[in-house]
């Protein structure tokens, strides 16, 4: 019973699990009202093995994260935006290093290679993802039981990683431009006394105890003011390893279109980190700390004929630390 129904209101029915229905009403007495199922959840295809399948039909164990989770964070690659999204998935840095590899753990550590995942980007195998541009990324697929892996053979014995990037749509030229900026800081850093002060409070600690000071107020005060620091040193090594915090850049400009015939979808991008560490100043080039890495992208389908598409994938970063 609906009270306060005028004609031409729009009555808007919903439920957990079924589509949403809106209906105007025109002065009858008794509705009759038959919801649908919701189903496109269960309709959205993703990648298995060598093929695609519906989520309806998905039997094996597979995780899945789509390119809203990679295009939200502020990352510098791809493992950075996997990580904690998919359940199992353990992602390994080897450092704070910005061109350090990862390792992609699914099964947990074993005797053979440690149980690093086999990696596989649009059905080609790589062996660091890192290199990947994260906003030229459509889905990953984390392909976790024996049933999921079985088509790898042996290869995905420790979980099989599959990632496919964007193509283009038969729609028109689409141009995109992001650039994202952000600032990495360590979660905490320790801060220590100087060298005088930690003398007078080690001498103090000692006249707790009832002992005698162990250094002269004389030695103190040259590891104070002495500035010859070779005899008296007073250095705060955190601060002369460590930034505060890094700055990171990444410029991203991608071309997506096409027609019924042929698709594109082209990309170029840009990132720079300075690191952590800060380095030797006098060693340019063999410091290895930062990194400058160009990422070029071009996936090109073409239906030949009704039965038979053609697929061109040209896809290389170039990347140098500093």
């Amino acid at each position: 019973t609906l009270e306060g129904v005028k004609n031409g209101d729009i009555i808007q029915i919903s439920f957990i699990g079924y589509t949403t229905q809106e209906i105007k009403y025109t002065g009858q007495s008794t509705l009759q009202i038959k919801l649908a199922e919701d189903t496109q959840k269960l309709e959205e295809v993703v990648v298995v093995g060598y093929g695609v399948q519906k989520k309806v039909n998905l039997t094996g164990a597979v995780g899945i994260a789509d390119s809203e989770i990679l295009e939200d964070r502020p990352i510098g690659n791809i493992a950075q935006g996997l990580q904690g999204a998919i359940p199992n998935l353990n992602i390994d840095f080897a450092s704070g290093n910005p061109n350090a590899a990862t390792t992609f753990n699914v099964r947990g550590a074993t005797s053979l290679n440690g149980g690093q995942a086999l990696l596989l980007v649009d059905g080609v195998e790589t062996s660091d993802l890192s290199l990947l541009n994260p906003q030229d990324i459509e889905s990953v697929s984390v392909l976790k039981d024996a049933a999921a892996t079985a088509i790898y053979g042996a290869e995905g014995a420790n979980g099989v990683i599959l990632v496919t990037t964007k193509r283009g749509k038969d729609e028109k030229p689409k141009i995109t431009f992001k650039t994202e900026h952000s600032i990495s800081s360590p979660q905490r850093l320790p801060e220590f006394v100087g060298s005088a002060d930690y003398l007078s409070l080690y001498n103090e600690a000692l006249n707790n105890d009832g002992e005698p000071d162990l250094f002269s107020a004389e030695l103190i005060e040259k590891f104070r003011t002495s500035t010859d620091r070779d005899l008296y040193p007073d250095t705060d090594w955190i601060g002369e390893l460590l930034r505060k915090n890094t700055h990171n850049h990444r410029y991203t400009l991608n071309v997506r279109g096409g027609s019924a015939r042929s698709r594109y979808f082209v990309s170029g991008a840009y990132y720079t980190e300075s690191g952590i560490y800060k380095g030797n100043p006098t060693e340019k080039y063999d410091t290895n700390i930062g990194l400058d890495r160009f990422n070029l992208r071009s996936n090109i389908d073409m239906d030949v004929t009704s039965t038979t598409l053609v697929s061109i994938d040209l896809a290389g970063p170039v990347s140098y630390t500093h």
